[in-house]
């Protein structure tokens, strides 16, 4: 199967790398075909000119998408795909694909974006399975907006509970899909016998995670 991780510009990505990237490694460790595109309304469609981030703090190389990647700044790299002009109606812009998922689900609310209904287009011109995915428990505050496109929608995955209550009021099928992670890195856990005395300071707690 040939999928499609779409992105929506937003201004902090945060842990949404991180899920977009383990996703992708997981799709392709089981077979399908991943390729990644970040949805915009300004600038030109195409690849951005890319350096070697190796020797900057915060970036990282992907292990999913295989792209240089920051906790805020998102993805160097990545196709940049400008929605308003170059998504035409009545064509799908995923005939090479099965399925689309909307990593972020829809455009957030913001200046560039105001006004903006292009990004219907997206929804409703494609021939491929779209699902989207929610990450926060905002959804009815920040982007109620999603509403206008449910009926485009196979389906809405949650990462958690928050976010899965706040989709109860959106008339498509969802499902709780806890957040991936990568558990390489973890080693034998110390007996008790053989630590050494040590502190933690806690400074934001969330429920929801």
């Amino acid at each position: 199967m040939r999928v499609l991780l779409a992105h929506f510009q937003i201004q902090d990505w945060g842990g949404i790398v991180n899920y977009s990237e383990f996703l992708a490694r997981g799709l392709k460790a089981i077979g399908h075909e991943v390729d990644s595109v970040m949805l915009k309304n300004k600038g030109k469609t195409g690849y951005n000119k890319t350096k070697d981030r190796s020797e900057t703090q915060g970036w990282e190389f992907g292990p999913g998408l295989g792209l240089w990647m920051h906790q805020k700044s998102g993805w160097d790299g990545m196709y940049q795909l400008n929605y308003a002009t170059d998504v035409m109606s009545g064509e799908s812009w995923t005939a090479d694909y099965d399925l689309v998922i909307y990593i972020v689900p829809v455009p957030t609310c913001s200046k560039p974006t105001k006004g903006d209904e292009d990004w219907l287009k997206l929804f409703r011109n494609s021939s491929a399975k779209q699902i989207a995915v929610v990450h926060d428990g905002n959804m009815q505050k920040l982007y109620p907006h999603l509403l206008n496109v449910c009926e485009e929608l196979d389906g809405i995955v949650c990462v958690h509970d928050a976010s899965f209550n706040s989709c109860e009021v959106l008339p498509v099928r969802r499902t709780f899909i806890p957040n991936p992670h990568d558990y390489d890195p973890l080693c034998d856990i110390t007996p008790i016998s053989d630590r050494t005395d040590g502190f933690v300071s806690m400074q934001t707690f969330k429920r929801w995670k």
